[in-house]
């Protein structure tokens, strides 16, 4: 069972030199942040129609390196709602917008894409004394909740007066689950690629064991810790599984699993499964965009709508 974080604002002291972050091979030059919300006071003003590109710091430490995310707004439309686009493992943040024509799909539905590079998270709520592989000095899904929603409302973005989902694929999609179930109120519907979404199906993941610690020394931390299956009596959320039965990379099991389950425990919300031919790749997730997108659609209260154009 995930651990509840207090929600807390941010306080930082003003600085001029923090080190560089390299991301993916990105060199990004610090800036002087903001002393509320730890997001770069230069480029962040407003979020402009086109791509906005901010960052936020990854911990409260002086010397915390900060975390780049893309803000994709279409233009000239109305924001019918907001997305969180989550990627997978060691996908650059950019691949969702360079290598699928989501942002085609978001212009012709009105939706703001939120891409916050993610890295080498598997979105933990915590790290362990054993833990070897850490993406940053806030676990991912704790910075999520901590500091990357609390900055973007700074910016009048996931506000609960707006419509709000959330995306993921591969191990973003596992994110998704994991974002959802921790803010059980700010997600309208939610949408899922090709994850997984119960690390003891996998004991010998060796994603899971660099966090977590080795399932056979820690079972119960693998058990009810950040376990989407196993915190699935909470679920609320509509969900859009898809998962190609070509998959050689994450078992079709584990979406078939959190599916069954997720069926069983609520009869009456809307989980929907699609499990075509296809891989484990953009191709595959492109496609996907436009089908999730018609779900959310479903799920996109007009009284949220931001008219302003």
């Amino acid at each position: 069972m995930s651990k509840k974080y207090f929600h807390h604002i941010v306080f930082i002291c003003l600085l001029v030199n923090f080190p560089t972050l390299n991301i993916n091979g990105e060199n990004i030059a610090e800036n002087q942040p903001d002393a509320t919300t730890g997001v770069d006071i230069e480029s962040v003003n407003s979020i402009k129609p086109g791509i906005t590109e901010i960052r936020i710091v990854s911990s409260k430490k002086e010397t915390a390196a900060k975390i780049p995310v893309t803000i994709y707004t279409p233009p000239g439309k109305t924001i019918r709602g907001n997305i969180l686009l989550l990627p997978g493992w060691k996908h650059s943040r950019l691949r969702w917008l360079n290598e699928t024509n989501i942002k085609e799909h978001a212009d012709n539905n009105g939706f703001r894409l939120i891409c916050p590079e993610m890295n080498i998270t598997v979105y933990e709520s915590k790290y362990f004394p054993e833990t070897t592989l850490k993406w940053a000095d806030t676990p991912g899904l704790q910075w999520i909740h901590d500091f990357l929603i609390p900055a973007m409302r700074t910016k009048g973005i996931f506000l609960t007066s707006q419509n709000n989902f959330v995306l993921g694929l591969s191990t973003g999609a596992r994110g998704a689950a994991l974002v959802t179930l921790d803010n059980p109120s700010l997600f309208s519907a939610a949408a899922a690629f090709s994850g997984d979404f119960d690390q003891t199906k996998m004991p010998e993941d060796k994603l899971m064991t660099a966090v977590y610690g080795s399932f056979k020394q820690f079972p119960d931390r693998w058990l009810l810790i950040d376990n989407p299956v196993q915190m699935a009596r909470k679920w609320n959320t509509p969900l859009y599984l898809a998962h190609g039965t070509k998959d050689e990379v994450v078992p079709i099991s584990q979406s078939r699993l959190f599916y069954a389950t997720l069926s069983k425990l609520h009869l009456l919300l809307d989980i929907t499964i699609n499990m075509p031919e296809e891989a484990h790749n953009y191709l595959f997730w492109g496609s996907q965009s436009k089908i999730a997108m018609q779900f959310f659609n479903e799920y996109v209260n007009k009284n949220k709508v931001e008219n302003v154009k």
